[in-house]
């Protein structure tokens, strides 16, 4: 008959070896959770870098398609813009509706110029004479000082308005009719430019939009004391800049010119030779970066933008560099096809 032997305890060395075991399963278990967090924080700046790179991407790109819009003004069959404006902002439509900044070793700027795609239509023909424009609701928020373009399908006018009234009159019938009288006095514009009778209906009251991309420091600074720079839009009608993305650290250019026997030449801004009247197309390279530390190791690899070679900051590079830190970096680039040029 087999007998049954009762553990009375452990001895010292038992106990040792589970202490032993348990620390080492415990040890294990906080490097996972560890690893884990890290791979995480990791994939979370590297995802919300990949979102900011493309929204600030598209962002520049739909305004580079815009460049030149001048409603439903066929810039191959209808002549550049007239300047009617005594203090133009722009001296010539067609050239000034794209203007690039070299930045050097710093970033690209670029300045770009349309007609807005919302417009508000005549509710009678224009004055020519008495230099107004009638339309029947102010859905544009049009105000003094406003530079705004006048089109239809055949020609298009810049004027500044000198005052935006709204007029009652009421007829025989006892027909009372509300417009808004836009005027553009010789105050502030060159009358001998604007002598065409807009027909209404098929003539736009659009806003001149003109927006500045510039790479900025935001005056933040990240958990290491780190400057923080972000992409800045700033229109004519805005006092200050907006940030629209932060995390972008650079920002290159290059622009796609027309020759006279159909090639396409990619050159700089402060190229000389460059016709901007012929550009066609826009090559835009951004570099974003995350705004925390993100890596053990120092980033000295090098990105091309807009084939321009951003490499380390650390003293082995020439012209343009960025930060030799440990934040994470993504290079985007794209090349933007202008509608608005022939």
């Amino acid at each position: 008959m087999m007998q049954s032997f009762r553990q009375q305890g452990l001895t010292l060395v038992e106990l040792m070896v589970a202490a032993t075991l348990g620390l080492v399963i415990m040890a294990g278990v906080i490097q996972l959770f560890i690893s884990s967090k890290e791979t995480y924080r990791i994939n979370s700046f590297i995802s919300q870098i990949q979102e900011s790179g493309r929204f600030a991407i598209e962002a520049v790109a739909h305004d580079l398609r815009m460049a030149g819009y001048q409603g439903c003004a066929d810039p191959k069959a209808v002549p550049p813009v007239n300047l009617v404006l005594n203090s133009a902002p722009v001296t010539h439509f067609k050239e000034t509706s794209i203007i690039g900044g070299e930045g050097g070793a710093s970033s690209d700027e670029l300045l770009i110029r349309y007609a807005s795609p919302q417009f508000t239509p005549l509710m009678e023909p224009s004055d020519p004479v008495n230099a107004t424009l009638a339309i029947e609701q102010n859905t544009q928020n049009f105000t003094n000082g406003d530079v705004i373009m006048v089109a239809d399908c055949a020609s298009a006018h810049l004027v500044r308005l000198t005052n935006v009234a709204l007029s009652t009159t009421t007829n025989a019938s006892g027909v009372v009719t509300t417009k808004y009288i836009l005027s553009y006095a010789d105050t502030e514009n060159d009358l001998t430019k604007l002598l065409k009778t807009y027909a209404k209906d098929t003539t736009r009251l659009m806003h001149l939009s003109s927006v500045r991309y510039r790479i900025l420091d935001t005056g933040r600074t990240n958990s290491a004391g780190m400057a923080i720079k972000a992409l800045y839009r700033k229109d004519l009608k805005d006092a200050q800049p907006v940030e629209l993305v932060e995390g972008v650290e650079n920002m290159q250019l290059l622009f796609g010119e027309r020759l006279a026997d159909g090639n396409l030449r990619y050159a700089a801004a402060n190229d000389a030779t460059l016709d901007m009247a012929r550009v066609s197309s826009v090559r835009l390279g951004m570099l974003l970066e995350t705004t925390e530390l993100t890596g053990n190791r120092l980033d000295k690899q090098s990105y091309v933008l807009a084939g321009t070679r951003v490499g380390p900051n650390d003293g082995s590079t020439l012209g343009v560099t960025h930060e030799a830190d440990r934040r994470y970096r993504r290079a985007f680039n794209i090349t933007v096809f202008l509608r608005n040029r022939e």
